[in-house]
């Protein structure tokens, strides 16, 4: 098992609620916040989040690192593998339906 310290940023202008969604963690982040957590992942293992009801974001480890399985225009992925850390950033303006 390898330790990762994971930053999860909201840079948008509304709440949004984060559900991940094989732990069955979730809590909302506020705009312009940030949430900084520890977890332990395998190569292979995957993080799969959906952001209040509407996008989805993966992230898988790799070999080299993680990798990013979402809609570009709503994400940035930052890491530093030598310090083991990530930042998952969501960019995107959610709409009401």
């Amino acid at each position: 098992m390898n330790n990762f310290w994971f930053t999860w940023a909201n840079l948008s202008g509304q709440f949004h609620i984060w559900d991940f969604l094989d732990g069955g963690n979730h809590f909302e982040l506020a705009p312009k916040s940030k949430r900084v957590e520890e977890n332990q992942y395998d190569v292979g293992d995957r993080v799969n989040i959906l952001i209040s009801n509407k996008i989805r974001a993966t992230l898988i480890l790799t070999g080299g690192g993680w990798i990013l399985d979402a809609p570009p225009d709503c994400f940035k992925l930052a890491q530093d593998p030598v310090k083991k850390s990530v930042q998952l950033t969501c960019i995107a303006k959610l709409v009401e339906a």
